[in-house]
């Protein structure tokens, strides 16, 4: 048998190997006691503790799971909602049953370290330049109020009111990803000049990068 047959006789038994680990009984069955408590999670066919997920990917998540379009690029991470999850239209009082989302968004940046925050709203076309900058003025200044006082853990935390601003379309930048589509913002993109500009945008840079 030539070497290079060697070679692919030998790959062969490697991947079979690791296909039938699992199937095969564990060369030492693990035997817990009082003194030696069973491992406490997730465990492979052996018995041994598999690593525990990335805290701060897990309220990410959450976050992506309460409706928001979560977008990924490098050390920045983008949250986008419509702004009338937070506020009623016009409106620059906080709903209650924002806070919730709220609480998620800043615990995911009381979890990364040194991070930058930048909150800006949005308004639709609904009213004069000089209102609609002053309300999204003063959104965006709820919005990272509640979240420094809620321990978001940030150097810089910048609001911004762009008013009827930037209409809202998905823009995937080189390299980005969404961590799902929620299905709000095809709506959004196709009313972009009116209720679906009312948006909030959180984005923030850390120093980390945990696996998202």
């Amino acid at each position: 048998m030539d070497v290079k047959s060697s070679l692919k006789a030998l790959a062969a038994l490697t991947l079979i190997g690791i296909l039938s680990a699992c199937s095969l009984p564990p060369p030492v069955t693990p035997v817990y006691s009082n003194k030696t408590p069973a491992p406490k999670g997730p465990t492979d066919c052996y018995g041994n503790l598999l690593p525990a997920p990335n805290p701060c990917a897990v309220i990410l998540n959450k976050v992506q799971s309460q409706g928001t379009l979560v977008i990924i690029k490098g050390n920045e991470v983008t949250m986008v909602m419509p702004s009338d999850r937070y506020f009623s239209p016009g409106s620059t009082a906080l709903r209650t049953n924002s806070f919730p989302l709220l609480d998620n968004i800043a615990a995911t940046l009381a979890c990364y370290r040194k991070v930058d925050v930048s909150v800006k709203a949005y308004s639709d076309t609904q009213g004069t330049e000089k209102f609609t900058k002053a309300v999204t003025q003063s959104q965006a200044t709820q919005i990272a109020r509640y979240l420094w006082k809620a321990g978001a853990n940030a150097r810089i935390m910048q609001a911004d009111g762009e008013g009827t601003g930037q209409p809202f379309r998905i823009i995937m930048p080189t390299g980005a990803r969404a961590k799902g589509v929620p299905s709000w913002v095809s709506a959004a993109v196709d009313d972009s000049q009116g209720a679906g500009n009312r948006r909030i945008e959180i984005t923030f840079n850390h120093v980390t990068y945990p696996m998202l």
